[in-house]
């Protein structure tokens, strides 16, 4: 995963912010194997039925699709840092593909900051923070300083997810040195979980750094999808 330095506002804005390239609308997609929630029974009918529900209160309407990820969730992490802030694509509350774009800022539900080290995380898979790179002060993307133990989510282990939208890309203030970088990977996509506490970046196909599946996932704080969209 590679982030890069910015020059950020503390509210995570910066003034080179664009979308990545997308073709077609947000929520028209084309990765999984189609499945028939109808024909799914016991725990895996339930979790998936979860998902669906969270998809009806966040969109305000039935999901188009529901899918097998070829990719699974890792189970173990690395914290790499503090979220700053969350922008997607999508078009919830909308007809069906009159997207709408949207940031979010990971802050307290009465506009306070959290305190640095207190709010919501990011966590990379244990398999892939070990080769992520930042860019340094002369540009040059070099290996992340982070010695961070790999570890289990603050939250449970989702068993099905629930599309928010095309991911625009994220903030984040890393624990190893307190800079803030930008996360912008191409093609990815914004899920959460069916209880609201966890948002994950996923990218179907590989990156140019050859990574690919859940690069990354948000937990902690006060971090909730509800009817209103994104909060904490």
């Amino acid at each position: 995963m590679r982030l890069v330095r910015r020059g950020v506002q503390q509210n995570g804005s910066n003034d080179g912010e664009s979308a990545r390239p997308l073709r077609g609308p947000a929520m028209d997609t084309k990765f999984g194997r189609d499945v028939d929630p109808d024909r799914l029974r016991g725990a895996s009918g339930k979790h998936l039925d979860d998902a669906m529900d969270k998809y009806e209160v966040f969109h305000a309407k039935r999901p188009l699709r529901a899918v097998e990820l070829k990719h699974d969730l890792p189970s173990s992490w690395v914290c790499v840092g503090q979220a700053v802030s969350t922008m997607y694509r999508t078009d919830k509350w909308h007809d069906d593909g009159d997207d709408e774009d949207y940031k979010h800022v990971h802050d307290l539900s009465d506009g306070k900051e959290y305190e640095f080290g207190r709010g919501v995380f990011m966590y990379e898979p244990s398999s892939q923070a070990s080769k992520s790179k930042v860019e340094d002060d002369s540009g040059r993307h070099v290996r992340a300083n982070t010695d961070a133990k790999p570890e289990k989510l603050p939250v449970p282990k989702p068993e099905a997810l629930t599309l928010l939208g095309y991911c625009l890309g994220m903030f984040v203030r890393r624990f190893d040195d307190g800079e803030i970088y930008e996360l912008n990977p191409r093609g990815c996509y914004l899920f959460c979980s069916p209880s609201g506490d966890m948002l994950a970046l996923y990218s179907p196909k590989k990156q140019p750094d050859g990574s690919s599946g859940f690069l990354c996932v948000l937990a902690g704080g006060k971090l909730r999808v509800i009817e209103d969209g994104i909060d904490g």
